[in-house]
């Protein structure tokens, strides 16, 4: 075990690490969207709860997850 303690930074400096820029990860996003777009659903209701045999008066929306 404290071998592997001791290789374990050595083995850290020797691999090249790389970091995403800001621009590349926004990048991925559009691709993926662009390849599977999403849409998301939303429903509104005028009261939180209902009795049997009320109206139920909703309003729905659809968007495009851009």
């Amino acid at each position: 075990m404290r071998r592997f303690l001791a290789t374990l930074p050595l083995f850290l400096l020797l691999c090249p690490l790389q970091a995403q820029d800001a621009g590349d990860i926004v990048a991925n996003i559009y691709r993926q969207l662009g390849m599977f777009p999403q849409e998301k659903v939303y429903l509104m209701t005028d009261k939180a709860a209902y009795v049997a045999g009320e109206y139920i008066w909703f309003r729905a929306f659809l968007t495009d997850a851009l």
